[in-house]
C-alpha cells in the first residue's frame, strides 16, 4: 500500500479553531502569529489536521518513496506551547535559536510558552529560512516564496495564475510592477474577475473599495481582492492606514474572519515594499451558484 501523510489540509476555518482556544494568552498569541506568519510568507493559512496552521505549501518525495505535501511554514497554539515546526539547516538553526529567547526544542519543533518570551524579529528570520531550506531541498512551489525582495509586486504575488484581473490606481505605485504581465483592466466594469488589485491611500478609499466589491459581486468564487495601502512613516505619500484599524472599520467577524455576513474573507497580510503593505481578501464561495452577499 502507498504511504499516505497523514497530516493534510482540510476546509476547517483557521478563525473558528482559534477562536475554540480556552487560553485567553495563547488565544492573543495565536491571532498575533498568524498575521506575522501571513505578511512573512505571503500565504492564505490553511488548517493541516485537526491542530496545525500553515502557510502555502510544498511537494517531498524521500528516497524511501515517501511523499506528500506539507506546509511552507506552520504553527500550532497547543494547550502545553506554541508550537513552530521548522525544517532549517544545520548551523543557521542553532545561530537562531541562541537569539529566539527562553524555548525549548524537539525534532523539528521549537516549543515556546508565550510569545513575549521570544524576539518576534528572528522568529521572522527563522521563516524565511525554514522557507529558503525547503526551496534548496525540494524546489517547485517552494520556490516561489523565495523571490527577492527586487522582485515584481506581479511576480511576487503570482499574478499569472490569475485569469481575469484588473489593477487600479496603479499610477500610485512606487514602481512600474506590472511592466511584465500581458493584460489586465484597469477598471471592474466587465463583469466578474479572478483578481483585482487596488491601491488606495486611506482607510475610506479601502473601505469604498471592499464594499463596492461586495456589493456588485465582482469576484469570482475563489477569487482575491489585493489592496496596497500606505503604512505608518512612509516617505512617499502624507497619508497612511493603521493596520489596527482595516478590521473593525470593516466590521471583520472575529470568528470567521469574513467583512460582516459576507462571503469576502481575510486571507493575507503582506508587506510590498518600504511605501505599501498589501492586505488580501478571498471570495470564499466555491460554487458558482453562491453569490457574495449585499450588506450596504
Amino acid at each position: 500500500m502507498a504511504y499516505e501523510p497523514k497530516t493534510k489540509p482540510t476546509e476547517v476555518s483557521v478563525e473558528k479553531f482559534i477562536e475554540e482556544i480556552q487560553q485567553p494568552q495563547k488565544k492573543e498569541d495565536a491571532y498575533t502569529l498568524l498575521a506575522l506568519f501571513a505578511e512573512v510568507t505571503g500565504e492564505e493559512a490553511k488548517m493541516w489536521g485537526p491542530s496545525i496552521i500553515g502557510f502555502g505549501k510544498y511537494h517531498y518525495r524521500y528516497a524511501s518513496g515517501h511523499e506528500g505535501d506539507a506546509p511552507l511554514a506552520a504553527f500550532s497554539p497547543r494547550k502545553t506551547a506554541l508550537t513552530f515546526y521548522f525544517m532549517l539547516p544545520d548551523g543557521k538553526r542553532e545561530e537562531l535559536l541562541a537569539k529566539l529567547g527562553k524555548h525549548k526544542t524537539g525534532k523539528g519543533c521549537v516549543y515556546v510558552n508565550k510569545l513575549s518570551d521570544i524576539d518576534t524579529a528572528v522568529l521572522k528570520e527563522m521563516i524565511r529560512e525554514d522557507i529558503a531550506h525547503a526551496t534548496q531541498l525540494y524546489g517547485g512551489e517552494a520556490a516561489d516564496k523565495a523571490l527577492p525582495a527586487s522582485a515584481s509586486i506581479a511576480k511576487r504575488l503570482g499574478f499569472e495564475k490569475f485569469q481575469k484581473r484588473a489593477v487600479l490606481g496603479k499610477e500610485r505605485a512606487v514602481a512600474d510592477d506590472f511592466a511584465e504581465l500581458d493584460s489586465y483592466d484597469t477598471d471592474v466594469d466587465a463583469g466578474k474577475y479572478d483578481l483585482i488589485f487596488s491601491y488606495v491611500l486611506t482607510l475610506e478609499e479601502l473601505k469604498a473599495r471592499v464594499w463596492d466589491t461586495i456589493n456588485h459581486d465582482r469576484l469570482n468564487p475563489e477569487g482575491y481582492l489585493y489592496i496596497a495601502y500606505p503604512k505608518i512613516g512612509n516617505k512617499s505619500y502624507d497619508t497612511s492606514v493603521h493596520r489596527d484599524a482595516i478590521f473593525p472599520s470593516l466590521g471583520v467577524d472575529d470568528g470567521k474572519g469574513t467583512v460582516g455576513d459576507s462571503t469576502l474573507k481575510f486571507a493575507r497580510l503582506v508587506k510590498l515594499d518600504d511605501t505599501f503593505t498589501l492586505v488580501g481578501m478571498k471570495n470564499a464561495v466555491k460554487s458558482k451558484d453562491h453569490k457574495t452577499k449585499n450588506l450596504y
